[in-house]
């Protein structure tokens, strides 16, 4: 027997639904990913393939939020006429709590180098740089831009940076001479993709191997 599953946080269930209307929602749901991605690939693969399941599976459930109530959903499906068939299983489950880190940076100028260093080497973090004026029109704060590139991170699946990283400015060509910019970092969390430290700005200007730091941050974000 074909069976669909789908995850879905407590909160996005709709209050007293009936059973046969959330089985329907999630297969319409399921058909509307499955035109989007017939119309963004030439590879072909059947509903079925890529959306029903046949005997035991183990199914990675990723891009939740920590500490949400959230609801694993199960039933069976005809495959000919990708209708529901039978009852529903909901399995509720909490996800874990986001744990903060206290995690720290440092930065050395050397010639065309930032270096920067962290507090601990084994906590992964992200860090990104960008034009001051940048971010204060596109992203009005460091705490929105820092969300940016995270939300980028889990979407490409950006490997984790951990210990030291070394910043060779001279080889970014679109660097501009003299323009202030703002260096940004902080931990995140590898399964949620999320902050789970304070995030340390500095800002620097860099023009023929030198390069001038000043105004050093971190605040809670």
């Amino acid at each position: 027997m074909a069976y669909a599953v789908g995850v879905m946080q407590a909160d996005d269930i709709l209050f007293g639904a009936s059973d046969e209307l959330i089985m329907t929602q999630q297969l319409t749901l399921m058909n509307q990913l499955y035109d989007t991605y017939l119309e963004q690939t030439d590879l072909q693969l059947d509903f079925d393939d890529i959306f029903l399941y046949y005997g035991e599976q183990s199914i990675d459930i990723t891009h939740l939020n920590p500490d949400m109530q959230s609801e694993v959903l199960a039933f069976a499906v005809d495959p000919l006429t990708h209708k529901p068939v039978g009852n529903l299983y909901r399995l509720p489950f909490v996800t874990d709590k986001l744990d903060s880190v206290n995690l720290v940076f440092e930065v050395v100028a050397s010639g065309d180098t930032l270096k920067l260093i962290p507090s601990c080497d084994t906590v992964p973090y992200v860090f990104a740089y960008e034009q001051m004026s940048i971010i204060e029109e596109d992203y009005q704060t460091p705490d929105n831009f820092m969300s940016q590139i995270v939300q980028l991170r889990a979407e490409y699946d950006f490997p984790l940076i951990q210990g030291q990283t070394d910043i060779i400015l001279s080889e970014d060509p679109y660097l501009q001479a003299d323009s202030t910019y703002i260096l940004c970092a902080c931990g995140i969390t590898p399964t949620w993709h999320e902050m789970n430290s304070e995030i340390f700005t500095i800002q620097f200007q860099y023009n023929q191997s030198n390069i001038r730091l000043f105004n050093k941050k971190q605040f809670k974000k």
